[in-house]
This record gives structure tokens, sequence and C-alpha cells, in this order.
């Protein structure tokens, strides 16, 4: 007769060595771009086309790479502009554009200037940078990339004849 380790065995085999590829199955689709770290493999955060999983393999392109020796894996989730970005910056270099000039003694001479130059030489030329660094913005479009999780169990034999369960969160 059977233990009810024995017959728990395979289950927790299967669990422990498909858990992780269907986690990252759900996640990857063929032909998509992946930017993938893996030591072994030579990789780091290289840029690649996810094919397959072969087995507990990743497939890119040509080249293969054991999961197990994937320490970071990013997918590709399309580009983004920096519009906002530059039109804080184009306000910004605006904005320290009119202090400099109104600092100098000549801006407003023969009288010193008044709050109301001030914003209003802001409005104009602040905005007219926020408005240049909108169209640099969108221009100038990023990748943006979401990281997968390489969460993983495993259930493996031991040196002593014993099995061994492990479990790899990362946070």
């Amino acid at each position: 007769m059977r233990s009810k380790f024995e017959l728990l065995l395979p289950a927790v085999l299967a669990v422990g060595l498909l858990v992780p590829l269907a986690s990252l199955e759900g996640q990857l689709q063929s032909g998509q771009r992946v930017r993938v770290t893996a030591p072994d493999c030579g990789l780091d955060r290289q840029p690649a086309t996810f094919q397959a999983f072969d087995n507990d393999t990743l497939v890119l392109g040509p080249m293969k790479c054991p999961l197990a020796s994937v320490t970071h894996l990013d997918v590709h989730r399309g580009r983004k502009s920096a519009a906002l970005l530059g039109a804080g910056i184009g306000f910004g270099v605006g904005t320290a554009l009119v202090i400099a000039l109104q600092s100098t003694p000549s801006a407003c001479s023969p009288e010193p200037c008044d709050a109301g130059d001030w914003a209003t030489a802001i409005y104009y030329v602040g905005g007219f940078g926020a408005g240049l660094g909108i169209l640099v913005g969108l221009v100038f479009r990023s990748d943006r990339w979401e990281e997968v999780s390489l969460d993983r169990v495993s259930f493996a034999p031991q040196r002593d004849g014993r099995f061994g369960f492990g479990l790899s969160l990362r946070f």
C-alpha cells in the first residue's frame, strides 16, 4: 500500500512545474517584444521577440534560454508621449527666461517692474514655452515596459533522499 505522500507527489510536482509556466503564458503572446535579463544566456535587459515556450525554455527568435535562468522580464506595452513633461519643462524654461530678463536694470526702465508686468510676461513666454514643449513631447515618444512576475514554485529531490518544496516571490 502506498503512503499518502507517494500519492500526493505527482500532483505537487505537476503544480510546481506548471504554475510558473502557466502564469507566464497568460502574459506573453508570440511575436511580442520583451526585455530579458538572464546572465546565464548573456542577456542584460536585452530587447528580443518572444516566440514561444518550449517546455521550461523561453524561445526568443533564434535563441533559447532556460526559464530558470531568467532573473527579470519586461513586456512591451506600447509607446507613450512626453507631452506633459515637455509642457512642464517648456513652462519652466520660459518662466526662468522672464525672471532673468526682468531682473536686468533696463527691462522696465525708467521705473521698476511691477507684479502685473511679471505675471503678463510669465503668462505669454511661459505659455509659449509650454506649447513648444508639448509639441516636442508629442514627437519624441518612449517605450512603455511592464514587468512580468517571475514567482516560482518548485518541488525537487534533496541530497538526503527527501523532497523539498520551494517558493520564490518578488516584492
